[in-house]
């Protein structure tokens, strides 16, 4: 076992290193004890079993001491300016994330600053990959319709300076840039689930690129030594925040590919009126997208990368910290997402919040390697979990649109309604819809949700039934998303005789199904309230079920309801 201030290599690690500090910890502890008599050492030891563990992750972005953090470092960033426009873009990106109104004058500047950098004829006059990834995020997460042109100018851009081998690198030199990598990367999952098409062939590239840069160790070093295959070798410059940098893109393209990490049954914790009726074998869930990419290798990898990260873990790895936990909020945002069942409460959040409150200087930012303002900015951003409100902003669109694992579709095919941007519907008969929506990696399947959303409020009472009774019978498909439309557009359709179904759809193990069921029953009982708070967690669940179970029994007091 190392000792206390040197990691697993024998190297001096820093002197907050919460690594260092646990085993000072047990160290101080193993000696006391020693000194006990051995009968109160038995006490001592039998009343430490009895104690309660900690089961719980403390902070969340909500919490009283992470506000303050928060706000503290706001006002820092509005008291610090950066002239550099990545910068600008990246504090501007800071302020909407921590809810700053859009008109703040830092947010109307860094606006500003990023449409500069287009020439008169449009092109931009920048090749700094970190510059246009960080506008590209930035313009999405302020308004993506009103910034449509640049962003797709910006995209474009962007997507010109990917290397052949997949990669993102500096202009003179031939090798992919782990660093600017993973702004390539997160710029093209943000913009393409704004409604921004981005080319498949991008994203096989750069997904391919980051297993064959990977170290046969897991990790990812600074500049990718690319073999040419997947033969893994040696990569130079290995620290923390580059393994966060590529392990977190890689991650990424998993999302984007439909790639989730554990197989599981598609009855299994399902209510039994939504349980599949014709029983197939257990498969990976949902259906991953045709690519030319190895998905079995990217399960390795990850594996692989994965084991790392443990094996090295260190809040405060010395370097590059606060760059260090952006990515590493992102890494930990996505590696949820990959995942078929729940995540245990996030420790390493609590890691970071006390690490942030005990550097904080006086004036309320933190200062790095990057600068003051960027430094700030990147630990705001692991504070208020960013990556985390992406991806819950990118799966829940609105009412009825739920995503699962991929972007809108092509942006002549989105328009803005009810303030909000949207598939354009997709007409057709409601079989083609239906088949549509059962395989949430068909092309039109965002569209086909809007279109059946649709056909049902238009539809006759005559052939409200019809489509109910093949909504419920969606009810019960493999995929999540599936089961979350078809649940959701029950409840447009107000037929009570399909209300067990929905309730049922409560204790779907899925979110989305979940909250899409809470919709569905709000609008089938012309219920209106708050949305909640509180996270999806059994009490929720089981209080939902309680509630609606009332509900029905009181307008139905002869219905059976399965337990």
């Amino acid at each position: 076992m190392p000792q206390a201030g040197t990691n697993r290599d024998g190297k001096r690690c820093s002197a907050t290193c919460s690594r260092c500090a646990k085993t000072r910890s047990l160290v101080g502890v193993g000696k006391s004890l020693r000194l006990l008599p051995v009968g109160l050492l038995a006490i001592v030891v039998a009343y430490g079993a009895l104690q309660p563990q900690r089961t719980h992750a403390q902070f969340t972005p909500k919490s009283p001491k992470v506000m303050e953090l928060v706000n503290s470092g706001v006002k820092f960033l509005e008291e610090t300016p950066d002239s550099r426009v990545g910068a600008e873009a990246l504090i501007g990106l800071t302020l909407l994330k921590a809810e700053v109104k859009a008109d703040h004058p830092l947010i109307q500047k860094a606006l500003i600053s990023v449409r500069r950098i287009r020439s008169d004829s449009g092109a931009l006059q920048t090749q700094d990959v970190y510059t246009v990834g960080l506008c590209v995020i930035f313009l999405v997460e302020l308004d993506p319709v009103a910034c449509k042109a640049d962003i797709e100018t910006m995209l474009a851009h962007l997507l010109s300076l990917q290397k052949g081998h997949g990669g993102w690198g500096y202009p003179q030199r031939p090798t992919g840039d782990t660093s600017m990598t993973q702004y390539g990367v997160l710029a093209m999952w943000e913009a393409e689930h704004a409604g921004f098409k981005v080319p498949l062939e991008p994203w096989e590239k750069v997904a391919n690129w980051l297993m064959r840069t990977q170290d046969p160790s897991g990790a990812w070093g600074y500049q990718g030594n690319d073999p040419g295959n997947f033969n893994l070798v040696t990569q130079p410059e290995i620290r923390h925040s580059m393994v966060a940098a590529g392990l977190g893109s890689l991650y990424i393209c998993a999302d984007r590919f439909q790639y989730r990490r554990a197989v599981y049954d598609p009855n299994a914790g399902l209510p039994v009126a939504l349980q599949r009726v014709k029983k197939t074998p257990t498969q990976q869930a949902p259906k991953a997208i045709a690519t030319r990419i190895d998905l079995s290798r990217m399960g390795q990898a990850l594996d692989l990368g994965d084991a790392w990260m443990r094996e090295h873990y260190q809040i405060d790895p010395g370097q590059y910290q606060h760059y260090f936990m952006y990515a590493f909020e992102r890494y930990q945002s996505f590696r949820e997402l990959s995942a078929t069942t729940p995540f245990q409460p996030a420790h390493w959040y609590d890691d970071g919040v006390y690490l942030l409150e005990r550097t904080k200087g006086s004036d309320g930012g933190w200062t790095g390697q990057t600068g003051p303002s960027t430094d700030t900015a990147f630990s705001l951003l692991f504070l208020l979990r960013s990556s985390k409100k992406s991806i819950e902003k990118a799966h829940h669109l609105g009412p009825g649109t739920l995503i699962t694992g991929r972007g809108l579709p092509d942006g002549t095919d989105i328009e803005l309604r009810m303030g909000q941007v949207r598939p354009k519907p997709l007409s057709g008969p409601a079989e083609q819809l239906l088949a549509a929506i059962e395989d949430p990696g068909h092309p039109d399947y965002l569209r086909a949700v809007e279109g059946l959303e649709d056909k049902v409020s238009q539809a006759p009472p005559a052939e409200l039934g019809k489509l109910a009774s093949k909504l419920r019978a969606l009810a019960g498909a493999d995929t999540a998303g599936a089961r979350a439309a078809a649940v959701y557009t029950l409840g447009k359709t107000r037929d009570f005789d399909s209300a067990p179904v929905i309730i049922a759809a409560l204790s779907d193990p899925d979110d989305d199904v979940f909250i899409a069921a809470e919709e569905a029953l709000k609008f089938m009982s012309r219920t209106i309230s708050e949305p909640s708070e509180e996270g999806i967690t059994e009490n929720r669940r089981a209080n939902a079920v309680r509630k609606w179970r009332k509900w029905f029994t009181s307008i139905r007091p002869n219905a059976h309801l399965d337990e």
